[in-house]
């Protein structure tokens, strides 16, 4: 009896037949070439809907097939990320940062508001790095 090594090509084609799940039902086949380039375990093959539970809120809200093949295909985000935020709680954020950008700085430093709305801003995106990395 020989053993199948990970490397060989009796090994690849092992895997390939046993290591490969079914795509389930209702998922949307992810084009690979569009992908971020990723050091993960493999690249996500198809998106299917997934409820998640919101980091701000606690709501629960659904990241759809659709809008993870946009977030992994078009804007290129890695494959390893997940959405941690329900929409409005996204969008509270975005017009935050949005809002930063569009206000002159000058006008920060002199209501003395800059320092905290910059620590908030660096707060939400450590947060937001952290608990996507984890």
């Amino acid at each position: 009896m020989s053993v199948a090594y990970r490397g060989t090509p009796d090994g690849k084609r092992l895997q390939a037949c046993c290591c490969q799940k079914p795509m389930p039902r209702g998922a949307i086949k992810a084009d690979l070439s569009k992908q971020a380039p990723n050091t993960s375990y493999g690249p996500r093959r198809w998106y299917v809907d997934q409820n998640r539970n919101c980091q701000d809120c606690g709501k629960q809200f659904a990241w759809t097939a659709k809008k993870q093949q946009h977030w992994f295909e078009v804007l290129k985000i890695p494959i390893y990320v997940h959405a941690l935020r329900c929409p409005a709680c996204s969008r509270k954020v975005r017009e935050i940062v949005v809002s930063q950008l569009r206000v002159p700085k000058e006008d920060y430093r002199s209501e003395g508001r800059f320092l905290e709305e910059f620590e908030l801003a660096v707060g939400l995106e450590r947060t937001h790095f952290q608990e996507s990395t984890s």
